[in-house]
């Protein structure tokens, strides 16, 4: 067996994103959009609103929220009230449908007390990972 390291959890992340890509791909978002979309649809009515709800230290910020409230905007999936519209609405739950699937698919069989313990275990490393090292 392999020991637990963080080449494992990179590897295992790198595959994740792999595959959420693909999802957002299909839906022609990126990472940062989707996130902002969701938050929209969800309710989140400003930009202070949203930014909150998506800026996540060492990995979204304030500019990438903006730049895609701005995209979303464009696209009409949000509109200038930041209000998700009926297209930015459908494409948000076709996401999250497809993103259920994947997730029912990944998790299928994994015991729930497992599944628990690498929830634990991957937000401390979220959380430890803003502590800079040095060379």
């Amino acid at each position: 067996m392999t020991a637990f390291n963080a080449r494992t959890v990179v590897i295992a992340a790198a595959a994740l994103t792999a595959r959420r890509d693909t999802i957002l791909g299909q839906a022609g978002l990126g990472f940062v959009e989707s996130l902002v979309l969701r938050a929209v649809a969800a309710g989140s009515a400003t930009p202070e609103e949203v930014a909150a709800a998506v800026v996540t230290r060492n990995v979204i910020d304030e500019a990438q929220v903006s730049a895609a409230l701005e995209n979303l905007t464009t696209a009409g999936l949000i509109d200038g009230a930041i209000s998700a519209t009926t297209k930015g609405e459908a494409l948000n739950d076709r996401i999250n449908a497809a993103n259920a699937r994947s997730s029912a698919l990944l998790l299928d069989g994994i015991d729930e007390r497992d599944l628990a313990t690498v929830t634990r275990v991957l937000d401390l490393i979220t959380e430890r990972s803003a502590t800079p090292v040095a060379l």
